[in-house]
């Protein structure tokens, strides 16, 4: 059975894996917006980048921010991704090591150095390629800009997403 994805184009039924290795269906992007952090557990570059990313996260996760990581890896084996994700925080998600849209992501966004974060809408339309950068320049900042320009429809009813806790982070000049 096929299944079509604005973020993954057409291909085999795919689903993400969760920290503790479930599957979990591309639904689960609704609402949100996605960070694609492309990396690997042998690139020191990115090991660096990896812990500040997490300290980004970890305060926009505690604001309870509708965002939603991607792993997806340039690791070399199975166990190595499995190993580095062990490490991630348990709401981030990957694709599995050996799902062909790996390599369909890494052409799409033109990824040849890494890390890279690519952040785009839930339906598949790019707000940036230059994650990376936002983070290590604006830190908890980008994602206000992240989110406006994902203009985020609330995916269940009554229900108003809220980027940040009580909109502290829609201010940029915080």
């Amino acid at each position: 059975m096929k299944t079509t994805h604005v973020l993954f184009a057409e291909s085999e039924k795919f689903y993400f894996l969760g920290q503790s290795g479930q599957q979990v269906s591309p639904d689960a992007l609704l609402g949100k917006v996605i960070c694609l952090l492309y990396g690997a557990a042998w690139s020191p570059p990115f090991l660096e980048f990896l812990s500040l990313f997490k300290r980004f996260y970890s305060e926009l996760e505690s604001d309870h921010a509708p965002l939603q990581v991607i792993y997806v890896s340039f690791d070399r084996t199975r166990e190595e991704m499995r190993e580095l994700a062990s490490h991630f925080p348990t709401s981030w998600m990957s694709l599995p090591h050996s799902s062909s849209l790996i390599n369909y992501l890494k052409l799409k966004h033109s990824v040849v150095v890494i890390p890279r974060l690519v952040v785009v809408k839930d339906n598949g339309e790019l707000i940036t390629d230059k994650g990376v950068r936002d983070v290590r320049k604006r830190v908890k900042r980008c994602f206000t800009s992240w989110y406006n320009a994902a203009k985020l429809i609330p995916v269940s009813q009554g229900t108003e997403i809220n980027p940040v806790n009580q909109g502290a982070a829609l201010n940029p000049n915080s």
